[in-house]
């Protein structure tokens, strides 16, 4: 049978593994619900392929690396403070917001709607048919891995660097379509930009 775990309040993980067993057991962070990670952890299922439903918070804040073997569905907010949070099964967004600072990493990391914003690393291929935003340089997003941007897709800069310094690197192959939005202040005549640097394309 089909079981939830909703959450509309607070649920911090402070240590040890988390075990879901359940056949068609579905963990659903409502909105407003906060889901806070503060240990090096483990949350994993056996056999029956339980998946975690966001539409409120999840965020990492604390700890190096916390797996989810879960399948997860973002559409509210998942914010990657610090250290390193690996989605086994992939990561998909269907609204809402990542902030990655630390790392996010998966198989397949799939941004079907919403943002994805940041100073941190990517570690997957990172599909995006929303937005990628990136704040004003120094701040850096580094994908390790193949990019591929949608023709839904928007790559979105408040202010793009100028040439000789690195904001949204692909170290893979890099597959480019939809749309550059770029808030230029203050340019000045001769200025090159640096948008995306990438192994191939």
């Amino acid at each position: 049978t089909n079981s939830f775990i909703e959450n509309a309040g607070t649920v911090v993980w402070n240590n040890g593994w988390l075990r879901a067993d359940q056949v068609g057991l579905a963990f659903h962070n409502l909105p407003g619900g906060l889901f806070e990670m503060r240990s090096n952890a483990f949350y994993f299922y056996s056999e029956n392929s339980p998946v975690f439903l966001n539409e409120g918070t999840v965020r990492k804040s604390a700890g190096d690396f916390t797996d989810f073997a879960l399948a997860f569905t973002n559409s509210g907010t998942v914010d990657v403070q610090t250290g390193q949070i690996t989605f086994i099964t992939g990561y998909n967004q269907k609204a809402g917001e990542t902030r990655v600072v630390g790392t996010l990493s998966g198989p397949t990391i799939n941004i079907l709607g919403g943002k994805l914003t940041g100073n941190g690393n990517l570690i997957g291929l990172v599909v995006n048919s929303g937005t990628i935003s990136l704040g004003p340089a120094p701040e850096t997003l580094i994908i390790y891995g193949d990019y591929t941007q949608t023709e839904t897709g928007v790559l979105q800069y408040a202010q793009p660097p100028l040439l000789g310094f690195d904001q949204f690197a692909v170290r893979g192959n890099a597959s480019l379509a939809g749309t550059l939005d770029m808030a230029i202040i203050h340019p000045k005549f001769a200025d090159v930009f640096r948008i995306v640097t990438y192994d191939s394309y």
